[in-house]
């Protein structure tokens, strides 16, 4: 046993998480010299937070049809990092600062969960831990939508005929672009769909796992969602003769190609688009599992 030893990490305390994402969150409210009457709701808000997370994990345990229920810390940080995403200028009220904390949270955790009493007793949760949302509905939240679908910046989309014309708009310029049509019917599921996939790739190494069944336009929005963010789409096509060496080398491309500065066309960022059909090798999903944990590839 002399060649072998533990390290143990203690769990950071409820305090110790509070008083970090406070820090933050009350750091980028600070940037406007008028919002001090707000930081005492964003340190209820961050309290709140780590309540619904508590239960969530606490409750919402992976089952063999569930498995995609794990929930960290890392998803409280992704609320905070989707909140300050928002400028601290337009929060001009706790209502507002409520209304996004909300959406954030639907987002990270709500779009998890597959049950519609699941998605209720999250409804309730949040509602629960946070007075100022007691106006709120079931069907207000869903209703609820922050993106920058419409314009460069991350805002709340009050008329949803507005995002409905900027989505159908963006559908024309692809075409244009590309060359190419995706075939895409605008209504209001679609849309919240690419309001969603577009926040996710907003964030930096962002990352979504889309469930549906097959041609239900999964592939579609996506591309779609990348082109809105102005990001490179790359995808792999994997044939019979496809082999590990051949990713490898397509995967350094890629990473290339993601370390370049922003074009002419404004074009940042890289966007990989895979299927469940094209991860048959272990060895790919080890690769992408490395990616977006570590940002590394070992042996690459």
């Amino acid at each position: 046993l002399r060649h072998f030893h533990s390290l143990c990490i203690a769990e950071v305390s409820e305090d110790s998480y509070e008083c970090i994402f406070s820090s933050i969150l009350r750091g980028h409210l600070s940037l406007q010299p008028d919002k001090e009457p707000l930081m005492p709701s964003a340190v209820n808000l961050v309290k709140s937070t780590i309540n619904v997370y508590r239960s969530i994990a606490s409750s919402l345990l992976p089952t063999p049809s569930k498995c995609h229920y794990t929930f960290n810390m890392r998803d409280v940080s992704k609320v905070f990092q989707g909140m300050l995403a928002f400028d601290a200028a337009e929060i001009e009220s706790d209502d507002k600062m409520s209304a996004l904390w909300l959406h954030e949270m639907c987002r990270v955790f709500g779009d998890r969960l597959i049950d519609a009493p699941e998605c209720n007793w999250f409804y309730e949760k949040l509602i629960l831990n946070c007075k100022s949302l007691t106006k709120y509905t079931p069907e207000r939240l869903e209703q609820l939508c922050f993106s920058s679908v419409s314009g460069s910046r991350y805002q709340q989309s009050v008329k949803p005929e507005e995002i409905n014309a900027a989505v159908q708009e963006s559908l024309k310029s692809y075409a244009l672009m590309t060359g190419k049509d995706l075939n895409l019917v605008v209504f209001s599921d679609m849309v919240k769909h690419v309001c969603r996939i577009k926040r996710v790739l907003s964030f930096p190494r962002g990352h979504a796992l889309l469930l549906g069944i097959a041609g239900s336009g999964k592939r579609a929005l996506a591309t779609l969602s990348a082109f809105l963010n102005r990001n490179h789409l790359c995808k792999v096509e994997v044939t019979r003769n496809y082999k590990l060496q051949t990713w490898r080398d397509d995967l350094k491309s890629m990473l290339r190609l993601a370390a370049k500065e922003p074009t002419i066309e404004g074009q940042r960022g890289v966007t990989l688009l895979m299927s469940e059909d094209q991860l048959a090798n272990d060895a790919l999903l080890e690769d992408v599992n490395g990616l977006l944990n570590g940002a590394e590839v070992p042996n690459l």
